[in-house]
């Protein structure tokens, strides 16, 4: 796969996904909550997350080839990405669960077409939290 886009894994250009959403999740410990009902926290740092979907068409050689990217991903990789900053980062993340596909419809009838997929979408989440 060959794309100058949006988001590159592993070293590799995919798809421009349908739907991207970064978000960023505090990373506590020894997180309370008093009788008087007062959260106390100790925030060491925070991790960063997209939330990706694709709406690729299935049933080609190019969504085979992209679902199993995604799912042989070694457990830590690059990922390039846009910033909500306005600037570009890389981090190094792990393909967060589920990675799923939607079953459009499944035929056979002499084995000519076994199925149809769509929706597919997976998470990457930042290896390592960052310091405040």
């Amino acid at each position: 796969m060959v794309y100058k886009g949006m988001i590159q894994v592993n070293g590799t250009w995919i798809p421009t996904p349908a739907t991207f959403e970064y978000s960023t999740e505090d990373r506590d410990t020894e997180g309370f909550e008093t009788t008087d009902g007062t959260v106390h926290r100790h925030r060491v740092g925070k991790r960063g997350k997209l939330t990706c979907s694709w709406d690729i068409v299935p049933d080609t050689q190019e969504y085979y080839d992209f679902f199993r990217l995604l799912d042989n991903l070694p457990e830590f990789f690059p990922v390039s990405f846009p910033y909500p900053d306005g600037t570009r980062k890389t981090l190094q993340m792990y393909r967060g669960n589920p990675l799923s596909a939607s079953m459009r419809s499944y035929w056979n009838e002499g084995s000519k077409k076994i199925s149809k997929w769509k929706d597919t979408k997976c998470n990457f989440i930042e290896q390592y939290a960052r310091k405040y």
